[in-house]
């Protein structure tokens, strides 16, 4: 796992900038050698990609859809990987697709990506 790409990543989507955080990512998501590291780096690249959708494009259906894709990849995942506890995260990211999928949609509030607990700090 690139530790300062998932930071930078990180940093950028609990700015806001989904898309930017989707493409650092990307680079060590098609590089990364052990499966479950890429399936970790492919959802977090998902979320992004969705929150993108949502925000930047006003599309709630693709959204949806990513955030359904990320959440199967992080419930397959194992509570700590590469030193990162993701118990907080897939709670977060399924929170994330309950609100999407609400049937009186408010856009879902989107806290930060790593805590102090998922940073390995």
């Amino acid at each position: 796992m690139d530790p300062t790409a998932l930071l930078a990543g990180a940093a950028l989507f609990d700015s806001g900038r989904y898309f930017e955080a989707h493409e650092v990512w990307e680079r060590p998501w098609l590089r990364e050698p052990d499966p479950q590291v890429r399936r970790f780096y492919q959802a977090l690249i998902q979320l992004a990609a969705g929150f993108h959708k949502l925000r930047a494009a006003g599309n709630l259906e693709s959204a949806r859809r990513l955030l359904r894709k990320a959440n199967a990849k992080l419930a397959d995942l194992p509570d700590a990987l590469a030193g990162m506890h993701l118990a907080e995260l897939r709670r977060a990211a399924q929170a994330w697709e309950r609100a999407l999928d609400s049937a009186v949609w408010q856009p879902p509030s989107i806290g930060p990506l790593l805590t102090a607990s998922n940073s390995g700090t």
